[in-house]
């Protein structure tokens, strides 16, 4: 991850532009993992904001400490 700096807004920006242009994105998470994925919707729900992936389960995007999409490499 590039920018250790980037907030809530920044990560929701990154994975609603996925969505709308059918990007992947590599999704940094705070316990040290991570993955490409494919974002297909991003929704709040009873004020959580929630991102569903091609091939993961729902995610809290409070679970994501970064994300970049996948044609953004450092």
């Amino acid at each position: 991850m590039r920018n250790h700096a980037i907030g809530r807004c920044d990560i929701l920006d990154v994975l609603e532009e996925a969505a709308i242009f059918r990007k992947d994105v590599a999704v940094d998470l705070h316990d040290r993992q991570g993955f490409t994925a494919r974002v297909r919707d991003v929704y709040t729900e009873n004020g959580e904001d929630f991102v569903i992936f091609e091939d993961h389960d729902r995610m809290s995007v409070s679970d994501i400490s970064g994300c970049r999409t996948a044609d953004d490499r450092p």
